[in-house]
């Protein structure tokens, strides 16, 4: 609720001062409460603070085509960026500044490197994705990777894949290819009749065979360096090991927890529990048969807590007065202020 203070202060400096230097004379009241109230004692502001000078205006048909936005707005103290480009937008003034745009001498390194490098030429140019190297390849009528990986394989190329595929695989061979991906190498390799030969060892089965089965995949990958997690479940798929391990099961503890709070703390029973998001204690607690939230809020309200909104719902913030209410939510507190007839301020 609004005092007479408050509203004496709003009457004095809101039609000289505009909203925010007013609002900074009110502690605890935002710049849209102290617009609201303003409005509600037919109160208007004469402040003209806001208007865009001659001086603004040039500085943005000086510096806006040829600089960022963020660069302009710096020039305009209290101006935001939504502010310079709308004022701009009004003016007619356009941006032509491109911070991404092509150098020449970004074009000349394409123009070099990419038929023998591929998108590998990214390595040569600072902050240019691969994507964005192949699109500027193709403006410029440069051959693409893709294109390139048509070329005939050479004769070394191919020794290279007989050679290294075998032990290394796809992805290390590829690192010996200059512009060729892993997918060429992997089709290569097929039509040359090479395979990839990684040998899982006995001492590997064995870390499978015995941590699979009580932590899962990932955790067993941990104990396998150089193994992926979609190695692993493969391996152990071929093993026939399968996994008991079931992430997020609930704890004898954890259930005790929900037994004993549940019932007094609704919802937020969840702070007792890491990991645990309020949606899976609902569902543990309807689970174990536990009173949920929603039922417990079916219980009538007492005189007591009809009070407590009364007292403070028109004032502070809804969470803070859901707090003041054990076992309430937001939304409860929420709907019955509304059958209160209670109002914000």
């Amino acid at each position: 609720m609004w005092t007479k203070d408050e509203d004496n202060i709003i009457r004095k400096f809101y039609p000289s001062e505009g909203a925010k230097t007013t609002a900074a004379h009110l502690p605890g009241r935002t710049l849209v409460a102290v617009m609201t109230r303003a409005s509600l004692l037919g109160v208007k502001s004469h402040n003209t603070y806001s208007r865009w000078t001659k001086d603004e205006d040039n500085i943005i048909r000086k510096f806006y085509p040829t600089e960022s936005v963020e660069a302009t707005a710096a020039r305009l103290p209290d101006r935001t960026l939504v502010a310079v480009m709308t004022r701009a937008s009004l003016l007619g003034v356009k941006s032509c500044y491109f911070p991404n745009r092509w150098t020449e001498a970004e074009d000349n390194i394409i123009r070099h490197f990419f038929s023998s490098e591929g998108l590998n030429v990214t390595l040569r140019l600072n902050n240019r994705t691969k994507e964005a190297v192949r699109r500027r390849a193709a403006f410029l009528g440069l051959k693409t990777l893709q294109n390139r990986n048509s070329w005939a394989w050479t004769e070394a190329e191919d020794n290279i894949v007989r050679k290294f595929f075998p032990s290394e695989g796809a992805k290390a061979t590829v690192a010996r290819l200059l512009g060729r991906t892993t997918t060429a190498v992997n089709l290569r390799a097929q039509i040359l009749g090479v395979k990839s030969v990684c040998y899982w060892s006995e001492d590997e089965d064995n870390i499978i065979r015995k941590f699979y089965p009580s932590e899962g995949a990932k955790t067993t990958a941990a104990h396998l360096p150089g193994r992926t997690l979609v190695a692993v479940k493969g391996r152990a798929s071929i093993l026939g090991v399968k996994s008991h391990y079931i992430v997020g099961r609930w704890t004898e503890a954890e259930d005790n927890i929900v037994y004993q709070f549940f019932p007094s703390e609704g919802l937020n029973v969840a702070l007792r529990l890491n990991n645990r998001t309020e949606v899976a204690v609902r569902h543990r607690a309807a689970f174990l048969g536990v009173k949920t939230l929603q039922n417990r809020n079916s219980r009538v309200w007492t005189e007591a807590e009809d009070n407590i909104i009364c007292q403070y719902y028109r004032t502070e913030d809804l969470r803070d007065t859901a707090a003041r209410l054990q076992g309430r939510t937001v939304s409860a507190v929420s709907q019955r202020a509304s059958k209160l007839k209670v109002t914000k301020s």
